[in-house]
């Protein structure tokens, strides 16, 4: 699992490797998606405003692996850990994930010694909260 949004086109504009237009894309998301996290954390009056919404649960009853999502993670930064795993257990491994891509993508980008074995690092990693997300979904379905 790897979050990695940003459009070929825009990384083609940075850099013509498509090596480390992948590393750059992984980096650049991650780098986002955390600064958001902060931004909302700062403002809990605008994350108690999101309503909830999961289209699983609208459509088959059941809520989808990433409910409480949000909340979760914007509770991680201000230190509100037990309220996060109220939201989603999911969230920590995957906030944490977010976290870890920024310094192992830079290094890869860097061209550090070493640089498939941090990607390998990095996707086992993603691949294991993924797994960890997955299970904490099936738990909480049998609940």
């Amino acid at each position: 699992m790897e979050i990695a949004f940003i459009p070929r086109w825009i990384l083609a504009k940075l850099t013509p490797d498509r090596g480390v237009q992948a590393h750059l894309n992984v980096l650049i998301s991650n780098t986002f998606v955390v600064a958001i996290i902060l931004l909302l954390s700062h403002s809990p009056w605008f994350a108690d405003r999101i309503p909830h919404f999961c289209l699983s649960e609208r459509l088959f009853g059941i809520p989808c692996p990433g409910c409480g999502m949000t909340g979760a993670l914007i509770a991680i930064p201000s230190g509100r850990l037990a309220i996060s795993y109220q939201h989603n257990p999911g969230a920590i491994p995957f906030f944490m994930l977010c976290l870890v891509q920024i310094p192992l993508r830079t290094l890869s980008i860097a061209g550090r010694s070493g640089a498939r074995r941090l990607t390998l690092v990095s996707r086992n990693l993603g691949n294991a909260v993924l797994v960890v997300v997955l299970i904490v979904w099936v738990l909480r379905l049998l609940h």
